[in-house]
């Protein structure tokens, strides 16, 4: 029997048999590797993806926006447009805001309810009247102008009462923002369109102070 040869194929075998072992063991950390494309392109960063997530949100996205309150107080004159007659009075309103800001660019919208006195025996309710403002800002100052529309109100001058709709009101603001505390003053004016009764166009001025929460983001 010829040993040595025998030996020298168990040996043989053996060396073959731990060879893809031992090659395994080495490339076993590159299974977690990424391979293909994936490997072209490089690892996927999830804070980086979040980050371009965020930075491609509109611009006017509502996670942006400013939310909050708003307090106003006016003056104004109310000329009967058939008698030319003239009123003094005064407005209360109150509001629901939401304002998105964008590089220098601001974009505000108010649903507002008021009161007005026109003098001691004439009155209204303005129950809804949403009003945007756009506009530009640099720092904490607020420069916009805006429009309006009553959508339902009723009044009651010197005991005739009446309801109106579609009241137009266009206005000219300038604010100052600090934080979550706005302040702003306004001059208008609107066609106060009744629908029973003669209609009054009135030209005032307002001030406002809104309390509002910062965007998350």
């Amino acid at each position: 029997m010829r040993v040595g040869p025998v030996i020298g194929e168990i040996l043989l075998a053996a060396l073959l048999g731990a060879a893809p072992a031992s090659a395994q063991t080495e490339q076993a950390p590159e299974s977690d590797r990424p391979s293909g494309l994936a490997q072209s392109l490089g690892a996927v960063d999830t804070e980086g993806a979040d980050d371009t997530r965020a930075a491609a949100l509109s611009p006017f996205d509502v996670r942006r926006a400013f939310t909050g309150s708003s307090l106003a107080v006016g003056f104004f004159q109310a000329r009967n447009t058939s008698t030319d007659y003239a009123q003094r009075g005064w407005e209360l309103r109150l509001g629901r805001e939401i304002e998105l800001r964008h590089q220098h660019l601001f974009l505000l919208g108010n649903s507002v309810s008021s009161f007005r006195a026109f003098d001691s025996k004439s009155f209204s309710f303005v129950l809804l009247a949403p009003d945007v403002t756009g506009g530009v800002y640099v720092g904490p100052i607020e420069l916009g102008a805006g429009v309006s529309l009553s959508l339902a109100s009723f009044d009651d001058f010197d005991t005739k009462w009446s309801a109106q709709s579609l009241s137009p009101r266009a206005h000219a603001d300038v604010g100052l923002r600090f934080g979550g505390l706005r302040f702003a003053a306004q001059v208008f004016g609107e066609e106060y369109w009744r629908w029973f009764g003669d209609d009054r166009r009135m030209r005032g001025f307002a001030f406002s102070v809104s309390f509002d929460r910062a965007p998350s983001l």
